[in-house]
This record gives structure tokens, C-alpha cells and sequence, in this order.
């Protein structure tokens, strides 16, 4: 488990009941900028700042009471760079059934971010297309149809969707 932690690309950090920084791996060093040496020991609250939700005491007090949670947020990096992520939060309890430990998962979701919007403007360059484009799996069915295609051979896309190309 240890390795795990120490080497995902996720940050994940443990704290006190109170928010005072327990454990920092790598992920959360490379994603919000501070070094495990300058973030353990120190208040969360002083090291993330959160954007979205009433700021990052929100999320630490939600967490305190108990309840698992996850989120979207915008989070603040040491440079004071925006960070788009989400939060995992969870608490640790002992045999006893008392909140011993915080934990936080979080997930840098730039680059799907960035991914998605990639995506979201080749499929306006297809839609807006005057060419006929159209993609067919391995086993012979169109999985896309443009407009241009519906005009060209008469088929909307409801119609040539998960059809032979044969059709």
C-alpha cells in the first residue's frame, strides 16, 4: 500500500482531526507545488486554497464531521496557478470508531479537461463539415455520421448508426 501511494500520480495526503498534514506523496508535491518536507506538519488550510466551495476550510470541516465525500473544485497551487481537480475526502477512524486521520485524494483533471474540449471542437469540425465523414468499427458498423453524409446518401444518423456500411 505504501508503494502505491508513493508512487500514483494522484495527490494523496493524510492529516490530523484538526488539518495538520500527516503524510504527502509525490503526486501532491508535483500537483500543488509544495515538497513533503515544507507541507508535513503544517495546516492544510495553509497549503490549498480552494476556489469553488467557501474555500478549502469548507471541504476540511465537511470532512471532520465524518461524512466521505468527492468533488469537483479549483484549487490554488503554491505558485498560485489554478488547478482544476477533484477531491476525495474520507475519515479515518479507529477501533473504536473515532475520527483519527483525514484523507484526501486529489486528482489533477487538467488534461481531461483539455481532452474533452479537443474533442468537443473535432466533433464541430466533423458536424460543420461539407465533406461526407464517417467512421465504421472493426466489425462493419458505422459509429459516426456527419450531416454531409446524411445528404449525400439519404440516411439520417439515427438510420445509418450501428448499421453495415453495406446498407
Amino acid at each position: 500500500l505504501a508503494a502505491v501511494i508513493a508512487f500514483s500520480r494522484d495527490a494523496i495526503v493524510s492529516t490530523t482531526p484538526q488539518g495538520i498534514v500527516q503524510t504527502w506523496n509525490d503526486g501532491a508535491q508535483r500537483l500543488l507545488g509544495w515538497s513533503a518536507q515544507d507541507a508535513m506538519g503544517q495546516p492544510l488550510l495553509g497549503l490549498v486554497t480552494d476556489l469553488s466551495h467557501g474555500g478549502a476550510r469548507v471541504l476540511l470541516e465537511r470532512a471532520m464531521t465524518g461524512a466521505q465525500f468527492q468533488m469537483e473544485t479549483t484549487l490554488v497551487d503554491h505558485q498560485n496557478q489554478h488547478v482544476e481537480a477533484s477531491v476525495g475526502a474520507a475519515p479515518v477512524h479507529d477501533g473504536d470508531g473515532a475520527i483519527i486521520a483525514l484523507s484526501f485524494v486529489i486528482r489533477d483533471l487538467r488534461r481531461r479537461r483539455r481532452s474533452q474540449a479537443n474533442d468537443a471542437m473535432l466533433a464541430s469540425i466533423v458536424r460543420q463539415s461539407r465533406d461526407c465523414i464517417f467512421s465504421v468499427t472493426r466489425e462493419g458498423l458505422i459509429s459516426s455520421w456527419n450531416p454531409a453524409s446524411e445528404a449525400l446518401y439519404g440516411y439520417v444518423c439515427e438510420e445509418a448508426i450501428n448499421h453495415p456500411l453495406s446498407m
